[in-house]
């Protein structure tokens, strides 16, 4: 993001505070808009959603509650687009994936990510993701019994689905084609879809309303004392190194054989520091998670802890005191090709209960 002056930076309280709830708003009615068109149980009763704001650069805006394995796991995908599309982005384009390396945290996870320009300029990504009805694969459903990950599901590696407002329909056609309700996808891609044309619709009215130098003005300060009430919040916690680990039965492979999650909380200096690197192995099963998915339930967890003021009113000052390690070929932090269906039931679970 172009770095604004120090004159240019001074917004007044209230339309800080006016921006910041906006904000927050557009994303509840990009939920409410997919919850009300969606015809997936999973979206409109189970509100097993992933959606936000991020800025140009990938840094979090806006994300209000939602489902803790995807909420903030999202952001890898936003950063991927960035990273593989770069000048090759118009307004109207929608990117999609269900690729963990991309950001997704399992096969049926589908996430649409959206960029918003304003004049011609790339100013913020949206995206709005759920676990699909089905995503081909094997066997019908989640593919627990999966033997390797193109058994799970089809991959989708990031791919541009609609370019400059039209839908790619070879692209599309391709998909369905192995896909075993393409029907109901076709209509749930439509539905996630437009939910993400809905904060674009809302973002721009709002740089219409106060400027483009006001809106990303206001964001700085936002994120800038996110973080100061976060880090105020941790400097009341005794500062020490605190153990905790979590444990399932197996991996559903290899049965009778407990799986452990270790977590290590060393609290410092107002920052969080929580180290999974003593964590097993990963498995043969299908438990597997990749970082982002930890990253995302350490951070949602962590959230729950801060006050009712805090806890659902995150960005990216939210994220900066916390701090997430592993060890690669771990099962919160597993190599490319793991299975990782059950990563966010199981997995997710054990990291949750341990931090």
């Amino acid at each position: 993001m172009k770095n604004l002056h120090p004159e240019t930076a001074r917004v007044d309280p209230v339309t800080i505070a006016t921006t910041w709830h906006y904000m927050q708003r557009v994303c509840r009615e990009m939920r409410e808009t997919c919850e009300r068109t969606a015809t997936n149980v999973l979206v409109v009763t189970l509100h097993d959603l992933a959606y936000g704001l991020w800025d140009r650069d990938g840094r979090v805006i806006a994300i209000p509650e939602g489902f803790p394995p995807r909420l903030i796991s999202s952001t890898r995908a936003i950063k991927r687009v960035k990273e593989k599309f770069q000048d090759k982005m118009s307004p109207g384009d929608i990117f999609l994936t269900n690729y963990p390396l991309d950001g997704a945290i399992h096969l049926p996870d589908w996430i649409f990510v959206r960029p918003i320009f304003y004049h011609g300029e790339l100013l913020f990504f949206t995206c709005m993701g759920t676990h699909v009805a089905d995503s081909g694969g094997a066997q019908a459903g989640s593919h627990f019994l999966a033997y390797d990950s193109i058994a799970e599901g089809l991959n989708i590696p990031l791919i541009k689905v609609v370019e400059k407002g039209q839908w790619r329909e070879d692209v599309v056609e391709l998909i369905l084609a192995n896909n075993r309700l393409p029907d109901m996808m076709r209509r749930e891609m439509a539905s996630l879809m437009g939910s993400t044309g809905v904060a674009e619709q809302r973002m721009i009215e709002l740089l219409d309303k106060y400027g483009r130098e006001t809106v990303l003005a206001s964001i700085e300060e936002m994120i800038q004392r996110t973080e100061k009430a976060v880090r105020a919040e941790i400097a009341r916690w005794p500062e020490g190194t605190y153990s905790a680990e979590a444990q399932t039965d197996d991996d559903g492979q290899t049965l009778g054989v407990p799986v452990t999650v270790r977590c290590t909380l060393t609290i410092k200096n107002g920052e969080l520091y929580f180290d999974f690197s003593a964590s097993d192995p990963q498995v043969r099963g299908m438990i597997n998670s990749y970082y982002h998915q930890n990253l995302s339930n350490t951070l949602c967890t962590t959230f729950l802890f801060l006050g009712k003021e805090l806890s659902a009113y995150h960005n990216e000052g939210s994220l900066r005191p916390v701090h997430v390690i592993t060890r690669k070929g771990t099962l919160v932090d597993c190599h490319p090709g793991a299975l990782v269906a059950g990563a966010p039931a199981v997995t997710g679970s054990l990291v949750i209960e341990a931090v």
